[in-house]
């Protein structure tokens, strides 16, 4: 029994460092993350009912290796603090883009209830994506913990891609809606989102 476990451990530990290494390798362009992919009916709703995830560019800048190398390069005795700075801001913006998230996805629920013309592709992707955002969200924020904001880059990048994705496929769900759906949708979505007195 003991050894199965010890076994397992070991197996869990080999996967986590395979994922770490495939997805910190490269660093992808973080400007591009939510700069248009969602299709424009998609970001017009998801802009309309405050939805959208926060700005590619300004994690670009929370991310930005030239930060780092000017603090050490100008004043390296500010470097922990920066560090610890940084590592912080990372983590709310994180928050904030998973929460926005979340919201994104209640509010695809509540539309599909909504949509006489599914598609069961576009659905499971859509959820598949959505599962896979919270997993990498939550290893990403493990990682900003314990290595800093700097290294883990590359897979700010590839969670974020797996958001447009999210956000793309709700778009497509949202363009096969008539108007009338629509609407009565952002009703239903605004009366919820106002809180009860």
């Amino acid at each position: 029994m003991t050894g199965t476990i010890i076994f397992l451990a070991l197996g869990v530990i080999l996967l986590a460092t395979l994922l770490a290494v495939v997805l910190l390798r490269e660093t992808p362009d973080l400007f591009l993350l939510s700069s248009g992919n969602q299709g424009r009916e998609s970001s017009r709703i998801l802009t309309a009912l405050d939805l959208n995830l926060p700005s590619g560019e300004l994690a670009a800048r929370i991310f930005a290796q030239e930060d780092l190398d000017f603090i050490l390069r100008e004043a390296p005795s500010l470097e922990r603090i920066f560090l610890t700075e940084r590592t912080h801001v990372a983590i709310l913006w994180l928050r904030d883009a998973r929460t926005c998230m979340e919201k994104v996805f209640h509010f695809y629920r509540m539309a599909t209830r909504h949509s006489a013309s599914l598609e069961f592709w576009t659905e499971i992707r859509v959820a598949r994506d959505y599962f896979a955002f919270l997993v990498m969200s939550s290893t990403l924020q493990l990682l900003i913990k314990q290595l800093g904001p700097f290294i883990v880059r590359g897979m700010v990048a590839r969670t974020f891609a797996v958001a447009d994705r999210i956000s793309a496929g709700v778009g497509r769900t949202l363009g096969t809606m008539d108007q009338s759906s629509l609407t009565k949708i952002k009703d239903d979505w605004a009366r919820q989102a106002v809180p009860a007195d």
